[in-house]
């Protein structure tokens, strides 16, 4: 099996994904800003 793993982190993507999956998720309100 091949496996590929990539850091998007200001390398494929300008920014931080954890952050900004986050920040989706809230806007989306799939969760609650405060606890997440």
């Amino acid at each position: 099996m091949t496996l590929a793993l990539f850091d998007l982190d200001h390398t494929l993507i300008n920014g931080d994904s954890d952050h900004a999956w986050g920040n989706f998720l809230v806007k989306k309100e799939l969760v609650n800003s405060e606890e997440y």
